[in-house]
């Protein structure tokens, strides 16, 4: 009876551990299709209304009720932007009080239309309404009206001046 019990004991103490087994297996595997930047890009622009350059510029000489929000790095903003243009970096766009009212138009670029179109899906994706990315974002603006553009002017007694090391240069005018 004693030898009864201990191999039911085993049974039940085998049949855990390849059940455990198996759920664990079956946990590794995934046969979830992830995303390639490229779709999420395409994905996003198919989302997004746009606005040329020049039809900005227009708008933005009649003034009205509006934002044009920058999500390149703030040395990239520094460096020059669309003038009224508020900075929020595209990595901190979901977490910006900057922004709060979401029935107000929004104009945003980034650096190129890749980098601007998921920056607009994200202001979509926060139930953000009229939304629309400005098509070629800085590189478009900076080409088209290389001599309208504000740049923040830093004194050496706020910001002592440095030589950008290598790393800065290569990651600047990223996709931020």
């Amino acid at each position: 009876m004693k030898n009864n019990k201990v191999n039911y004991f085993f049974s039940i103490i085998k049949s855990s551990v390849i059940l455990f087994v198996l759920i664990f297996i079956a946990g590794c595997t995934n046969d979830i299709q992830h995303e390639t930047l490229d779709d999420m890009v395409t994905n996003a622009k198919s989302k997004v209304k746009t606005i040329t350059v020049k039809d900005y510029k227009a708008i933005s000489e009649q003034g009205g009720n509006y934002e044009i929000i920058d999500c390149r790095q703030e040395n990239d903003y520094i460096k020059g932007h669309i003038p009224g243009a508020i900075n929020i970096p595209r990595g901190l766009l979901e977490f910006s009080d900057k922004i709060s009212n979401r029935r107000i138009k929004i104009f945003i670029y980034n650096y190129d239309d890749g980098c601007s179109a998921l920056c607009a899906e994200t202001l979509l994706k926060l139930k953000y309404k009229d939304v629309k990315m400005i098509e070629n974002g800085w590189k478009g603006w900076s080409k088209t009206y290389p001599e309208i553009f504000e740049a923040v002017i830093e004194t050496e007694a706020e910001t002592p001046e440095k030589e950008p090391s290598p790393k800065e240069e290569e990651d600047s005018d990223g996709c931020g």
